[in-house]
């Protein structure tokens, strides 16, 4: 689902600008009604969006309410625990991150777990630069490691999840 936005970019000041993906990305949240923007930022829409998305494709998260929320905060401390999603900090020994998690920065970002190794991981987050700033114009992959993340966030897993292989069978 995120897959596809990378490379979305805004006009400058959290601005939707032209890519018709970030018009998308900005009306997830529901603060845009009609696509205009304030300047706050994004990275939390897009995740938003990604999980919305995920909820209307899945039969797996049909029991889970799509998150509507710009706010880190908000989707980590409210969201999260109201949808009896698995919280877990990278130094869990029973808990190790899957692709699809979301994974909550110690600097107030959010992104998606595209690959997921034992001390890091490879994200598509929204917001962001080459350097990986939380005050970016694009979507991008970045390579983040544990030291600076706060948390991953998995959604609640329909019984027919497969531990073994990290997915879920019919």
């Amino acid at each position: 689902i995120a897959r596809p936005y990378i490379g979305a970019t805004e006009a400058h000041g959290n601005r939707i600008g032209n890519d018709p993906r970030m018009r998308q990305i900005f009306e997830a949240d529901g603060l845009a009604p009609g696509g205009q923007t304030d300047g706050y930022p994004w990275c939390c829409a897009f995740v938003s969006m990604c999980v919305q998305r995920l909820i209307a494709q899945s039969p797996y998260s049909s029991a889970v309410t799509p998150p509507r929320t710009a706010s880190v905060s908000n989707f980590r401390t409210r969201w999260a625990p109201a949808q009896n999603c698995l919280i877990f900090p990278p130094t869990d020994r029973q808990h190790y991150p899957h692709k699809g998690d979301i994974v909550v920065f110690t600097f107030s970002h959010i992104g998606i777990v595209d690959v997921a190794r034992q001390d890091s991981v490879t994200t598509i987050e929204g917001n962001t630069n080459e350097e990986g700033s939380r005050e970016g114009t694009t979507v991008r992959q970045k390579n983040r490691v544990f030291p600076i993340i706060r948390c991953f966030i998995r959604l609640p897993l329909a019984a027919s999840y497969d531990f073994a292989n990290r997915m879920c069978v019919a």
